[in-house]
């Protein structure tokens, strides 16, 4: 999926396809566009599970940019003491919150990256698994890929 720069209704959107590079643009000549990597990030405040994600319907292309943003988010969220818990380029990632234990006394997030929300999912799964947690919900998802800047 890619993120539409047309959209509809004036609402962010994401589509299939590949050849994205000229939609919105008048002719077909030579562009001396340049394209950047997306950047995309996580941020928890640990002791609330306060969770930040940079910004979806902006494009980051470097990681402190893409930090910042998920740091001011999950300060927004309501957390004091964020932390960047992931950063991620040109995929997707996952949370899943969870226990430390199989006794579910202490809450905790796993995240995963991947090729697409599915197997980013599937990996923050796994993680949550592999601890004994009693439970493993679906917190936040992202993906960012590479955008041009016509």
């Amino acid at each position: 999926m890619i993120p539409n720069p047309i959209g509809a209704g004036g609402q962010a959107e994401c589509v299939p396809g590949s050849n994205y590079q000229n939609w919105g643009s008048a002719g077909g000549g030579g562009s001396s566009a340049t394209v950047y990597d997306g950047y995309g990030a996580f941020a928890l405040d640990e002791q609330s599970l306060k969770l930040g994600v940079s910004d979806p319907k902006d494009l980051f292309r470097n990681e402190r940019q893409a930090k910042r943003s998920a740091l001011k988010s999950c300060k927004e969220n309501g957390g004091v003491d964020c932390k960047i818990v992931l950063t991620f380029v040109n995929e997707c990632a996952v949370t899943m919150f969870g226990a430390t234990d199989s006794s579910g006394s202490k809450l905790a997030i796993y995240t995963g990256k991947g090729v697409d929300t599915e197997h980013a999912g599937n990996e923050a799964l796994a993680k949550c698994k592999a601890t004994g947690s009693p439970m493993c919900e679906p917190g936040q998802s992202d993906c960012v890929e590479r955008w041009r800047n016509d």
